[in-house]
């Protein structure tokens, strides 16, 4: 059943896959995920504007952010998907499919192709060794519907 009222956060996470028709795997460890959209504008101000500027619109893009922590395997000992992983992405220049969801049946999703253009440890002294990752959104993005 769809999600009644406000999100709660920690509901939505990032997932990602190498097909766009691919299994998704949730980022192990996601302290928060964030999705960017812009539309740039191409002016058309003339003598008529009255002293206005006037636009039209542009080309959209749109990135996808995330902070994790840095882990390679869970409290179990089994392996997760997480930096090791993403790291392998990125030294392959890999386009990889990304997808801010819930898990939850009726609840809407985005999804888009992109390449991680950041990827960042931070290791503290005595803290929570955290990663970030910063995707650049290439060609359309969609939206649909969890089943």
């Amino acid at each position: 059943m769809a999600t009644n009222n406000i999100f709660n956060g920690t509901d939505i996470g990032l997932y990602i896959s190498t097909a766009s028709d691919g299994t998704y795997t949730l980022i192990a460890f996601s302290q928060d995920a964030s999705l960017s959209l812009a539309m740039d504008t191409r002016e058309i101000t003339n003598k008529t504007s009255s002293g206005y500027r006037e636009l039209l619109e542009s080309t959209r893009s749109g990135s996808v952010s995330g902070n994790f922590f840095y882990a390679e395997k869970d409290a179990s000992g089994s392996a997760i998907f997480g930096f090791d992983d993403l790291f392998g992405y990125f030294e392959n220049r890999s386009k990889i499919f990304v997808k801010i969801a819930t898990a939850e049946t009726g609840d809407s999703y985005y999804t888009a192709a992109g390449y991680i253009t950041a990827l960042e440890v931070s290791a503290p002294v005595e803290d929570n060794a955290t990663c970030s990752i910063t995707i650049e959104l290439t060609g359309a993005i969609t939206d649909g519907t969890n089943s």
